[in-house]
């Protein structure tokens, strides 16, 4: 079983680590690189402040008449991101403790999904000591190219061979097209007449790139996940410590997101409720200040009436005692009026 990933969080390090690990001659063919292969070498080393370095694949491979003429170790590495200096320089170092620890020439590979040309191409130790590493495009033409391979040999019900079935999970590690990765678990689901750890290998690696792309869309996971679950299922029987060790905190962020969602709406919730019921008290608010104001204008309107009435009061006595005549009684009664 491959344990060369604990140092690894990060889900397409990890995931590549797995299948570099388990699988270094199927995926020499599948990536077809230089020279034949012979055998996968032990990939870390220590420099001389006892740090301990690893990439993700090291392997033995000897002449092809070709691009190899003799027995040469690669250093294959797997980036997500643009290589900086700081990593280059490590693949520098690591090269040259590769080739004094195996005695042979060492090449160096970078494979990536992002544009070669945007990164760091070399590295200078010293004058004569240049480290240029080869860059392994996996752009959408070759990612797609595998994908048909794929769809036409599984509709055909052709036999794949592994370097081709380990294309479940390199599509899946360097896609950035979400769709693509749909179509890859509708393969995988008609591809029931592949067999054995490699196929549950892929459903593991299948459902890790499903929850780290759709993060967050918890229901476009269910639909996917439930296409493969049995497979998952049983390559965690499988392969229970491994799973648990290296796929736990994948699990952890998917109950995270549900969490994280529930969360969420409740907040939205409590916000809306929370808004509903400051709305409720400015329009009681406003009511209350209507309400006072018209209390206000009946008080102003009963004092009106009551002055109004007191001089009516004092006219007609006025008039009653003779001390105005009645056509200035009338006069002065038609204001009240």
């Amino acid at each position: 079983m491959n344990t060369n990933f604990k140092s690894q969080h990060h889900p397409f390090d990890k995931s590549f680590r797995y299948i570099s690990g388990e699988y270094p001659k199927d995926l020499h063919a599948n990536l077809n690189l230089p020279g034949k292969f012979i055998k996968a070498l032990e990939n870390d080393v220590v420099n001389n402040k006892k740090i301990n370095l690893r990439m993700d694949l090291l392997i033995m491979v000897g002449p092809d008449g070709d691009t190899i003429t003799e027995n040469t170790a690669i250093n294959l590495e797997h980036q997500s991101t643009n290589l900086d200096e700081h990593k280059i320089g490590m693949i520098a170092e690591y090269k040259d403790l590769s080739k004094c620890r195996y005695h042979c020439p060492i090449l160096s590979m970078i494979i990536t999904g992002e544009e070669p040309k945007k990164q760091i191409q070399e590295f200078e130790s010293t004058k004569s000591d240049i480290t240029k590493p080869v860059f392994i495009y996996m752009d959408k033409e070759e990612i797609e190219k595998k994908l048909n391979n794929l769809e036409t040999k599984i509709k055909n019900k052709k036999h794949l061979m592994n370097p081709e079935i380990l294309d479940f999970g390199i599509i899946a590690i360097f896609t950035k097209d979400n769709e693509i990765l749909e179509s890859l678990c509708k393969l995988y689901n008609d591809s029931k007449y592949i067999k054995g750890k490699i196929r549950s290998d892929m459903a593991l690696i299948l459902d890790t790139m499903i929850k780290t792309r759709f993060k967050g869309n918890i229901e476009k996971i269910k639909e996917l996940i439930n296409m493969i679950e049995e497979e998952i299922e049983a390559a965690k029987r499988g392969m229970r410590i491994w799973y648990e060790e290296e796929f736990a905190i994948i699990e952890a962020d998917h109950a995270k997101q549900i969490n994280e969602k529930e969360a969420e709406y409740a907040k939205q919730i409590n916000e809306k409720e929370a808004e509903h019921a400051k709305e409720l008290a400015e329009k009681n608010r406003e009511i209350s200040q209507k309400e006072n104001q018209i209390s206000k204008k009946d008080n102003e309107i009963k004092e009106l009436e009551d002055q109004r009435q007191h001089y009516k009061d004092k006219i007609d006595e006025l008039k009653e005692k003779g001390k105005i005549d009645l056509e200035t009684y009338n006069e002065i009664n038609s204001v009240f009026e």
